[in-house]
């Protein structure tokens, strides 16, 4: 969770100000007041705090993401980081999202199927066997 959605949800917890969802901390100090206390008991409620994690997840952008994860991948390449970022920010709805496409995207170790290996010991497979060695010499891909 950032910090911010875990703040913004414990203000509202119990907390409102009109229809106001979102709240920064200076906002937070300005507006909060006891009168907007409900009497009611609060509850815990997940999917409300996720709705508000990813909220405040897309309003950060690719340095921001990347000085989130860059502890655990500070052994790639900081330009092919970023590249990685922002291709997975758009459908990703917080920070586990786009570590999974990462750590996907950077595993060098490749397993293949008994089928798949068949295959690719196969004498006449000459074609796929090329096709394979061309693409690992490829260094950046793109759209063309």
């Amino acid at each position: 969770m950032l910090p911010q959605a875990l703040n913004n949800y414990l203000l509202r917890l119990g907390w409102g100000y009109k229809d106001k969802e979102h709240f920064t901390t200076a906002e937070s100090i300005k507006l909060f007041s006891i009168k907007g206390i409900g009497k009611s008991p609060s509850r815990f409620d997940p999917v409300k705090l996720e709705s508000l994690n990813s909220y405040y997840f897309k309003q950060l952008n690719n340095d921001q993401i990347l000085n989130i994860l860059l502890s655990k991948y500070s052994q790639y390449d900081r330009d092919k980081l970023i590249q990685l970022i922002d291709l997975f920010k758009n459908r990703a709805e917080n920070i586990n999202d786009i570590e999974e496409g990462i750590s996907y995207m950077c595993n060098k170790k490749i397993e293949y199927t008994n089928d798949a290996l068949k295959l690719i010991n196969s004498a006449d497979n000459k074609l796929m066997l090329n096709t394979i060695s061309e693409l690992e010499k490829i260094n950046f891909w793109d759209a063309n």
